[in-house]
């Protein structure tokens, strides 16, 4: 779900009701994504993401996100991380900001004796910008990434990653909501990558929304901003195609399924995503 519109929206329709002053608001959520891998390979992660109003428009946001990653037996290693990460969402409105920052610890474990064991170090750092006008979000996102370790097989030690990314958005209508995001990105080992991102939400009943897309061209180490997620990995990602359905049994729940099919140069990862989130105002 594109959480950081949902923020946008769930902001607005309260304001019409009630003042900021009497009240905080909170959106805790939980995900669980299960990967299965071209290669044999499959993972698990289990994630939190909460944001939290700490004054009338200051928003704090958080997560964490564990993921492990397994082989077959007969090969015999599997990877574990933990992403943490923390920021700020301020609503001047027309303008929105937001300020991430982002720990990423990787540790590789050789079953079978430990003689390969080794630790990877990433940190991330992203600012967003975002301004609305006539039902239109202007905006643009600049990352740099950082990461330090054995990062794939030829050992490399350090990879640095500077990213751009801008926004196009428009609400068709109340049901109908459009976004296009092209991305610039460039590794310090010489490539530059472009890619185009294409999201839609629509609302095809009451309390039933689907949420599809996907993008394609060239992209590495890509940092989702508005849904606070990272593809942490030294290949160059081709394509991904997304589907997912929010159900809202009840005003302050959501229930989300979802499915995506993405490729790497020589590999691909279909998942299949689950969560829960709550809004709520205290």
């Amino acid at each position: 779900m594109n959480r950081y519109i949902l923020i946008i929206l769930v902001i607005a329709a309260a304001g019409a009701k009630q003042s900021f002053a009497d009240s905080t608001y909170i959106s805790p959520s939980f995900y669980y994504t299960y990967g299965d891998y071209s290669n044999s390979m499959s993972s698990n992660s289990f994630a939190f993401f909460n944001t939290l109003q700490i004054s009338e428009r200051l928003y704090l946001i958080n997560s964490y996100d564990n993921l492990n990653i397994k082989t077959p037996t007969q090969i015999g290693w599997e990877y574990s991380q933990q992403l943490f990460l923390g920021g700020l969402y301020y609503n001047a409105y027309p303008y929105f900001i937001k300020g991430n920052y982002s720990y990423i610890l990787g540790k590789y474990n050789w079953i079978s004796d430990g003689s390969y064991n080794y630790k990877d170090i990433s940190h991330l750092f992203n600012v967003d910008f975002v301004y609305y006008q006539n039902l239109f979000y202007y905006g643009a996102s600049y990352n740099y990434f950082i990461s330090n370790g054995i990062l794939n097989a030829d050992s490399l030690k350090t990879r640095r990653i500077h990213q751009l990314t801008l926004r196009w958005e428009y609400i068709v209508s109340p049901s109908l909501f459009i976004s296009i995001k092209p991305n610039y990105s460039r590794v310090d080992d010489g490539r530059d990558l472009i890619s185009a991102e294409l999201k839609i939400r629509y609302l095809v009943l009451n309390g039933v929304v689907i949420n599809t897309g996907g993008f394609y061209g060239s992209r590495a180490y890509y940092f989702d901003s508005d849904l606070l997620t990272i593809f942490n990995q030294n290949y160059t990602q081709k394509y991904r195609l997304f589907g997912q359905i929010d159900f809202y049994p009840f005003n302050a729940i959501s229930l989300s399924a979802g499915y995506q099919h993405t490729k790497f140069n020589d590999f691909s990862i279909n998942y299949l995503v689950a969560g829960i989130k709550g809004y709520f105002w205290l």
